[in-house]
């Protein structure tokens, strides 16, 4: 299991050469992302 973001929180901002208001590489604007794998053996 895996959770992204969990208190759904926006970004910080960050006024960068990229021009989006965040920065790509520490955030995300997915929001908050909740993963559940299964497994299964035969």
């Amino acid at each position: 299991m895996s959770a992204d973001n969990l208190l759904d929180e926006t970004p910080p901002f960050y006024d960068g050469p990229t021009g989006y208001g965040f920065d790509p590489g520490q955030a995300s604007l997915l929001g908050r992302v909740v993963s559940l794998q299964l497994t299964r053996r035969w």
